[in-house]
Parts: structure tokens; C-alpha cells; sequence
């Protein structure tokens, strides 16, 4: 039997946006804001004017808390890992039909703190390396009709996909966990 491990308490944080054109890569558009709980959903805020677009945005950010969070002893490298949650609405105020969740890893060198980290800073200090936290690699893309909500979901990162994200990213996924958020279909 292969190794494995199952974590079930979690630090679970949501980091939020708020920017001209749903533009995530700058600093200056992440907010210094620290939920403790998870939302992932972006949404257009404002008037249909293009040069007045104000998008929000919420993403989770979320790790294992336990110290055993690492590769299993005796592995020499991660084989597939996965990530189970249940969506369920908030609010439509759009009367939105379906969403996507994407999944990302965290890729940064800096491990973050969960009493302190925000958009801007993964300690309440210091900048992230990559803005969103986490661009490198999606970890996959589930997209969900409202209608079948609340939704159980598993969200698996292969090590040996096309991109051998499980693999490649295993350090990083083992230092900072995943991030995931929601986001409408246009």
C-alpha cells in the first residue's frame, strides 16, 4: 500500500483584491484585509463604464496546521495530492448561472503567517514574491452550476500531469498550502 496522510484541521484565511479591470498581478491592487475563513469570488463593482470598473475580489488561502504537514517519511518525491471543500452561495446579486473555482499552489519562497497575512504581505510585512500569492500554477478548474449548490468538491493536483505541477511544486505546496477562488463566466 502506498503512504499517505489525511489532514483535517486547517488554517483557513481569505485575502481580497480591489482593482481597475479585474487586474490581480499588482501589489497596489490587494488589500491589507485578514478574513478568518474561506471565500473565493470576484465581481465587477460600479457602473458598465470601462473607465469606471472597480473589481473585488476574495481568494482563500488555506494549509494544513499540523506539524506532520510534509512529504511522507521514506518518499522520496509526492505522488498526487488533493484538497476536498463544499461550496455553497453567499449572494447572487448579478443572477449569475455558474462560477469556476480555480486552485493554485502558493508558490513563494516565504512561508505565511496566518495571524498576519494579507494580499499585500504573507507576514504583515513583507511583500509576497509574486502577486496574486500563488500565480505560478493552476491546480485545476471546476465550474459549477448554482443550481446544484451547496457542491462537494475534491480538487486533485497530479504529480505527473502534463505539467508535473504535484511533483514541481511540492515545496512550495508543503510550505503554504493552496489558494483557491471563484470567479463568474464571461
Amino acid at each position: 500500500m502506498l503512504p499517505h496522510r489525511e489532514w483535517n484541521r486547517v488554517d483557513v484565511v481569505t485575502i481580497s483584491m480591489l482593482g481597475p479591470n479585474n487586474n490581480e498581478i499588482t501589489q497596489t491592487n490587494w488589500t491589507t484585509e485578514h478574513l478568518i475563513y474561506g471565500e473565493g469570488t470576484a465581481g465587477k463593482l460600479g457602473s458598465s463604464s470601462p473607465s469606471l470598473n472597480v473589481w473585488a475580489a476574495w481568494h482563500t488561502i488555506f494549509r494544513p496546521k499540523s506539524p506532520d504537514f510534509a512529504l511522507v517519511d521514506g518518499m522520496d518525491e509526492c505522488v498526487d495530492y488533493g484538497f476536498w471543500y463544499i461550496v455553497s452561495l453567499k449572494e447572487n446579486s448579478a443572477n449569475e448561472t455558474s462560477f469556476m473555482i480555480r486552485g493554485y499552489d502558493i508558490h513563494d519562497a516565504n512561508q505565511w503567517d496566518f495571524d498576519l497575512v494579507s494580499g499585500q504581505h504573507y507576514n504583515g510585512i513583507n511583500d509576497w514574491a509574486l502577486y496574486p500569492p500563488g500565480r505560478n500554477y493552476y491546480m485545476g478548474i471546476q465550474t459549477i452550476n448554482i443550481a446544484d449548490l451547496p457542491y462537494n468538491d475534491v480538487n486533485w493536483i497530479r504529480a505527473y500531469d502534463a505539467a508535473a505541477v504535484g511533483n514541481n511544486e511540492q515545496d512550495h505546496f508543503f510550505r503554504n498550502g493552496a489558494r483557491i477562488r471563484g470567479r463568474v463566466i464571461k
